[in-house]
């Protein structure tokens, strides 16, 4: 029980942090009515500011290792057979530490943008 507890935890800690860098996209995006998803928003946000090849590569690589330790954990708890054999790598702590780091990062270079 302890141990699906800790992956519960980390699960939603990964959730909340990728939720929070959606919205803080949509925010800096000025994206109020439109509805897309996180890929969409990264999109248009990086097309809007110019960024360069490299910079939108980056930033898009990082949101991508992030999105999928969120989507895999949301499809455990929806019981769908999606990225089922790589939730046991994705609840540990020490995904968990990369998934808040790469978050910070994405800030960073979001906000080296708005700039």
């Amino acid at each position: 029980m302890v141990q699906d507890a800790e992956e519960i935890a980390i699960g939603s800690a990964i959730l909340a942090a990728v939720a929070a860098l959606e919205l803080l996209l949509k925010e800096l995006s000025d994206s109020t009515g439109k509805r897309s998803g996180l890929d969409q928003t990264l999109k248009d946000f990086l097309t809007r500011r110019n960024a360069s090849s490299d910079e939108t590569e980056r930033i898009i690589k990082m949101v991508s290792r992030v999105r999928e330790r969120r989507n895999s954990f949301a499809h455990t708890l929806t019981g769908s057979y999606w990225d089922q054999p790589t939730t046991e790598r994705i609840l540990t702590p020490e995904s968990m530490d990369d998934t808040l780091f790469t978050i910070g990062k994405i800030a960073i270079a979001l906000e080296a943008l708005v700039d």
